[in-house]
């Protein structure tokens, strides 16, 4: 099932930054929401309708165990959009419409004690290059041709596109008079989405009793603002490429939590191993820091612990001595791959893609 979010109100995602009021003074947000977000939003609304049922959440007999989000994108103007890959660079102090894309580089001949001997090059004329991830989107036909034509977007819409960042000031109170707390000045950032700005959600029950009505409201955010969803007939389809070669590459559309940080469990050191019942080698990946992403344990009352995630937009190059290199990207294509079960969340989305035909071949003279 689809559904689509609109908000008419500012939402509050926060970062992972610790923040205490009177003792930090500025608390970070980000939007789009973290996907575990939506996730207890939608959890939240079910059982606030099924209130005899909420004493099983969490447990064995939880009616919401089943429900997995299977894809969230950014949506504005009857557009879909996704995060920009990290392996996407502009020029310093260039346009956004002047794109370049790293090039896969052989660097054997080279002494390193780096565990891969390629390396991603900013393109010929971009250093210093600045990565688009993070602060850019791309619309859903230009990712489309990007994953299958290894063709480079004309232009990537930035973050400010979707949303108005509006800050808020506050004073702790005291919980006994009411008053305001000396040295507890605190501010807050907000996000306003812009008009026709919403957020999509494909998700899945697999049968069980968790199901919403057609359309509605529910809470989400840290201020518990109202969000309004409706029910979506057209599902958001991202073909799968058929790859040539032996090498392709794995884009990361939502945060992914893996056991070593940006590298899943089943590799070791030297980047060769086996990620979901397939034998990889990681030649290179494109990415950012780290985020850190919490949350609150609404039935405990108490903050979740925060862990490491790797950024929306993250490309990982792999190499395949498989015979069917199709049958081997059938495995990633539009599968969430987090770990620790993050993956019925949301997280890890991802979507596998060509690589250039020069980085097939790129070798460093």
């Amino acid at each position: 099932m689809q559904i689509k979010l609109r908000a008419f109100d500012t939402l509050f995602f926060r970062d992972g930054k610790p923040f205490s009021r009177g003792e930090e003074v500025w608390a970070n947000g980000m939007f789009p929401p973290p996907p575990s977000v939506v996730y207890g939003a939608m959890r939240t609304a079910f059982f606030s309708r099924n209130l005899d049922a909420l004493p099983m959440a969490g447990t064995d007999d939880d009616p919401s165990a089943q429900l997995s989000i299977n894809a969230l994108f950014l949506h504005k103007n009857d557009k879909v959009y996704l995060p920009c890959p990290y392996d996407l660079v502009q020029r310093k102090g260039e346009l956004d419409n002047h794109i370049g894309q790293l090039n896969l580089q052989d660097f054997s001949s080279v002494s390193s004690s780096l565990p891969s001997s390629f390396a991603l090059c900013p393109p010929l004329g971009f250093a210093p290059a600045i990565p688009m991830g993070g602060r850019h989107y791309v619309t859903l036909d230009d990712f489309i041709a990007y994953i299958s034509e290894a063709k480079i977007p004309e232009q990537c819409v930035k973050t400010d596109v979707f949303f108005v960042k509006e800050p808020k000031i506050g004073l702790t109170r005291s919980t006994e008079t009411g008053s305001a707390e000396e040295g507890k000045l605190y501010r807050v950032e907000l996000f306003r989405p812009r008009a026709d700005t919403g957020i999509f959600i494909d998700y899945s029950t697999d049968g069980s009793a968790f199901s919403l009505p057609d359309a509605g409201f529910f809470n989400m955010g840290g201020e518990g603002k109202s969000v309004q969803y409706a029910l979506v007939e057209k599902k958001v389809e991202i073909p799968r490429p058929h790859i040539t070669g032996k090498r392709f590459k794995i884009v990361v559309c939502t945060p992914a939590f893996f056991e070593n940080g940006w590298l899943p469990s089943g590799f070791s050191e030297n980047l060769e191993g086996n990620w979901c019942g397939h034998s990889l080698k990681i030649l290179a990946v494109a990415l950012d820091r780290p985020l850190h992403l919490g949350g609150f344990d609404m039935k405990n009352n108490r903050p979740k612990s925060m862990s490491r995630a790797v950024s929306a937009g993250a490309v990982y190059y792999v190499e395949t001595e498989e015979e069917d290199v199709n049958a081997v990207a059938k495995s990633f294509h539009g599968h969430c791959l987090s770990e620790f079960g993050m993956d019925r969340q949301g997280y890890g989305l991802s979507f596998v893609g060509n690589i250039s035909s020069s980085d097939q071949l790129s070798k460093n003279a």
